[in-house]
């Protein structure tokens, strides 16, 4: 009966010590694992942290960049509001210069007009001179009783030569203000054309302003999404770095776990030998 006891608690003794030493070799193999994971994690949480750092700064720096570019496109909106407007009163004068063309040829054709008529009055003018010159000569011819005729006659004739003076003298103004009118409508005509070209040169540059005002629009709207896709990264590598420094939390609790087996083993082994 105690042989059997012996034997029994003998081998319960062997038992326990592989059982031990197993357990010891465990625990030495999770202690160093648990290491692996904390150091790992310390690694991780220490990179994500630097990297979060450098995000910050990223994302500040982005930030700063799409408000320049955002005020940038208000600014290239409000340069192609002035250059629409710039525009739009370009035509305008291009239109009241077309208008003040035509009229200029209005006037033009009526001074034209009233030579010729003056001209029909110089010519009638003349043939009333004419006229009283040949009635003065028939009342000399008649003495005394063509007289009164030659009087009138004279009379005639004086107006036929003031009417003639005055008729060149018109014509004279007249003349001049055809030169006049032809100088000026040659003049608008270049301002016309000076002003279709800085119409057609604000079209162009109204056209730039719209393409640069269109990307300035796209710029900024691609620097708020860079700014939103740079904080969204910066939040998930906080996250990430407050999971890392978790794990390496939990890591080192595993390791003083792993401690603690090792020294209940240890103990195990002391009483297991003991016996």
């Amino acid at each position: 009966m105690g042989g059997a006891v012996f034997w029994l608690v003998l081998h319960t003794n062997r038992s326990l010590l592989r059982l031990s030493t197993q357990l010891a070799e465990s625990a030495q193999q999770v202690a160093g694992a648990a290491a692996q994971v904390s150091g790992a994690s310390q690694s991780l949480a220490q990179g994500a942290s630097e990297q979060a750092a450098s995000l910050e700064q990223t994302s500040a720096s982005t930030e700063e960049i799409a408000s320049i570019t955002r005020q940038n496109a208000d600014h290239a909106l409000q340069v192609a509001g002035l250059m629409q407007q710039s525009t739009s009163g370009a035509a305008e004068v291009n239109q009241m210069l077309d208008r003040m063309v035509e009229k200029m040829k209005e006037i033009d054709g009526s001074s034209h007009k009233i030579a010729r008529i003056i001209k029909v009055i110089d010519e009638i003018a003349f043939q009333t001179n004419i006229l009283a010159l040949n009635a003065a000569v028939e009342a000399a011819r008649a003495g005394e009783a063509g007289l009164g005729f030659a009087v009138v006659a004279d009379e005639v004739r004086n107006l036929a030569q003031r009417s003639a003076q005055a008729a060149k003298d018109t014509a004279g103004l007249i003349e001049e203000s055809i030169a006049t009118s032809q100088d000026g409508s040659g003049r608008l005509d270049l301002m016309a054309g000076g002003v279709r070209a800085m119409t057609d040169s604000s079209m162009r540059v109204k056209a730039l302003v719209d393409e640069v005002n269109h990307g300035s629009q796209e710029q900024a709207r691609g620097m708020d999404q860079i700014s939103s896709a740079v904080m969204h990264m910066e939040q998930v590598t906080q996250k990430t770095a407050a999971s890392a420094q978790e794990s390496a939390a939990a890591g080192s609790q595993l390791n003083e776990y792993a401690a603690g087996l090792r020294t209940l083993v240890n103990e195990m082994r002391e009483m297991v030998g003991a016996s």
